[in-house]
């Protein structure tokens, strides 16, 4: 299945080639989805902040770090977005690290009664050039759960090449060569007369690619190949947003929306699963 990213730029494409939208270059469409997902992102975090209960929504982004503590202070992952929870492990024991803002952290050190310790420790979240932890004791390493940032979508295109080839096996992402240049396979093909990849420079008129890496055959003998003018999506090097597809709808709707169109609800429905461009309507 195609992913989200593409179905979206082919809507965008296909309104505005029914004169729908004004022309919407590709950056311009993956930042209307990082905006559209971030909108979704951000009310989340602040609903956890507020519950500390994980909506299901949010898993895709929860991830965990184990993080070396040298005098007290250890460095965040470089994708941290929002703290979970941590803890430390002392004499087989797991004991919470309870994370408190600079101002309280600095008052509780120095708290007579909940005296910081090894198997009571506390930290504070900061910011120095890269975000950081400070502990109030020496315990490493810190088990730290943590939200990262939704990756920001990438749609990569190449110029196409197609090789009519006899009966050959290619998985999208191989990467074949042939005149001193690297082709990547941008669809599959089983069985298949006619290759398309995509690559920076050409190749021999007639000949033979070589597998470099991925899946497919070894060898792939070509008698014609034919370059276009046009640039062709590339599924290989592109990313793809990594919401449940149980969002999708919502993104779909909400992207078009920042880009001036909108869509009947089972159109909505039907982009979120669908690899196929669907109608659009102006907004």
């Amino acid at each position: 299945m195609a992913k989200l990213i593409k179905q979206i730029v082919d809507l965008v494409v296909l309104a505005t080639d029914k004169g729908l939208t004004n022309y919407h270059s590709n950056d311009q469409i993956c930042d209307a989805i990082d905006q559209a997902q971030m909108g979704l992102f951000r009310p989340l975090i602040k609903e956890f902040a507020k519950t500390k209960v994980i909506r299901n929504e949010l898993l895709p982004f929860q991830k965990r770090s184990s993080i070396t503590i040298t005098a007290k202070i250890g460095s965040l992952p470089s994708d941290f977005e929002h703290e979970i929870d941590a803890w430390v492990t002392v004499s087989s024991i797991d004991y919470e690290v309870r994370l408190f803002e600079a101002g309280m952290f600095r008052k509780r050190l120095r708290d007579p009664i909940d005296v910081p310790s090894t198997v009571n420790p506390i930290a504070n979240i900061y910011n120095d050039t890269t975000k950081k932890i400070e502990l109030s004791n020496q315990i490493t390493p810190l088990v730290f759960n943590y939200f990262k940032r939704p990756v920001k979508p990438v749609f990569a295109t190449a110029l196409a090449y197609t090789f009519t080839v006899t009966s050959a096996n290619a998985t999208v992402g191989a990467t074949y060569t042939n005149n001193g240049q690297t082709f990547t396979v941008l669809y599959t093909i089983a069985s298949g007369t006619i290759l398309v990849c995509g690559s920076t420079g050409a190749p021999a008129a007639s000949g033979t690619l070589t597998k470099a890496s991925g899946t497919g055959d070894a060898t792939i003998a070509f008698s014609i190949v034919v370059a276009s003018t046009q640039y062709a999506y590339d599924d290989a090097n592109s990313t793809d947003v990594e919401w449940s597809h149980l969002m999708h709808d919502i993104l779909v709707e909400r992207s078009l929306g920042l880009l001036g169109l909108n869509m009947r609800d089972g159109q909505v429905q039907r982009a979120g699963q669908h690899p196929e461009p669907l109608e659009v309507s102006a907004r």
